[in-house]
């Protein structure tokens, strides 16, 4: 399962759980307030920042999209 962490309820934690919600993605979000940036961990992956988190997000819907049109 994904989780998200994030320092305050700003526009790029919204806009990211959103996205994963989109993306039906199972995931979990906690507030950290000393916590500097938003990070997405899943499994031992740590992505930090808004924008290399839009970027794996942008990786998983590829891979999803590839499984969805599979004709395994």
């Amino acid at each position: 399962m994904i989780n998200l962490k994030y320092a305050e309820e700003n526009q790029q934690f919204l806009d990211i759980k959103e996205r994963m919600k989109d993306l039906s993605l199972a995931f979990s979000h906690s507030q950290n307030t000393i916590q500097e940036h938003i990070v997405l961990e899943e499994n031992e992956v740590q992505i930090k920042g808004y924008e290399n988190i839009w970027k794996y997000l942008d990786q998983l819907e590829e891979e999803l999209k590839s499984w969805y049109y599979c004709a395994c």
